[in-house]
């Protein structure tokens, strides 16, 4: 069930709706504030965390139309007026490209 909100992370990103919650992962579908680009957040969690971003920094080189544009690997330093349920400060995310449908 999506969660309508807003709320920032690490000043780059503004998070709007939580797409799925999941045992590994939060996915948050939101833009990219420096240029308004439709992304989508994954906030991991232990034990998932280490493999998905070590994966997601490989792809990062890989350009492909089947391919979703992993645009930025990092973890979450700031939170502005977080929800509850929002990802934790010191969380690993990958944020992509926000394919259609």
């Amino acid at each position: 069930m999506a969660i309508s909100l807003s709320f920032g992370v690490n000043g780059a990103y503004e998070l709007t709706e939580r797409l799925a919650e999941g045992e590994a992962a939060d996915v948050w579908a939101g833009r990219r504030l420096e240029d308004g680009r439709d992304i989508v957040l994954k906030a991991y969690r232990p034990p998932a965390a280490a493999l998905a971003v070590a994966e997601a920094r490989r792809l990062r080189a890989v350009r492909h139309p089947a391919i979703v544009e992993v645009l930025d690997v990092g973890a979450v330093r700031t939170l502005e007026r977080p929800p509850v349920g929002a990802p934790s400060p010191g969380a690993p995310f990958v944020v992509t490209a926000r394919a259609p449908g």
